[in-house]
């Protein structure tokens, strides 16, 4: 039986829900960059993706991560994961572009690179 208050509560859940996927593709996936000994260290928490789809480049001073997974239901009542990532980011410092490697484990993607011109200086 036809409901209108039920067809426009799934419909306003429909643009929330919407919503809350443009936001959450603007500010995900979080990342933590660190300094570790004379390696530049960039963790993105990606849980969901698989390896394969993830992309990671450097360009200069420029960390770009784009990753695509395809999800196929029958029924969606609520979708708010993100299925695209676009991040940007910028290195605080010039990286050695020979030295950049990334490991992807338990939905934590590592980016680890060797940082130009960083020296820890011990203090006496």
């Amino acid at each position: 039986m036809y409901s209108p208050v039920r067809f426009f509560t799934n419909e306003m859940l429909k643009n929330v829900s919407n919503t809350v996927k443009e936001v959450s593709s603007f500010i995900y996936p979080p990342v933590t960059m660190y300094q570790d000994g004379e390696d530049l260290v960039l963790e993105a928490e990606m849980a969901g993706f698989d390896k394969k789809d993830i992309r990671v480049t450097v360009d200069k001073n420029v960390l770009t991560i784009r990753a695509e997974r395809k999800r196929e239901y029958k029924s969606v009542y609520l979708d708010q994961r993100v299925d695209k990532v676009f991040k940007v980011v910028r290195l605080p410092v010039d990286v050695e572009q020979s030295s950049i490697s990334a490991k992807y484990q338990d939905g934590v993607l590592t980016v680890r690179m060797k940082a130009k011109d960083i020296k820890t200086v011990e203090i006496e």
